[in-house]
């Protein structure tokens, strides 16, 4: 995806006090993805999130819960989305199906813009 630089890193996690007390994989290697958003003007940065966590959702179904019922709400606005994550549809589907409301958003939105 453009304006994002992604690389693979290895770490071990440690007490932090003051900010990460008894991490839950103290001590073991754990493996993750360092992201560094290298333009965010070109960075699409929903998309990526919603990609993210499809491509999650897909390798590892067992493991993936969302941490509370409203964190999926927070973070899309809408139960549609969550429900359509949780049934394993494709990013793709549900993008197309953001595109009619984030159409009217849009349209509303211009009235509302004070700068160009």
């Amino acid at each position: 995806m453009p304006g994002i630089k992604i690389d693979t890193v290895s770490f071990v996690p440690e007490d932090m006090p003051g900010a990460a007390m008894n991490p839950e994989y103290e001590g073991e290697l754990c493996r993750g993805l360092f992201l560094r958003v290298s333009d965010p003007h070109q960075f699409p940065a929903v998309e990526f999130g919603l990609r993210t966590i499809c491509a999650i959702k897909k390798l590892h179904p067992q493991e993936f819960h969302w941490n509370s019922p409203r964190s999926p709400l927070i973070m899309f606005g809408d139960r549609e989305t969550v429900e359509a994550i949780d049934r394993g549809e494709a990013p793709e589907y549900i993008l197309e199906k953001w595109q009619e409301k984030l159409a009217r958003f849009l349209k509303i939105r211009n009235k509302y813009l004070i700068y160009d």
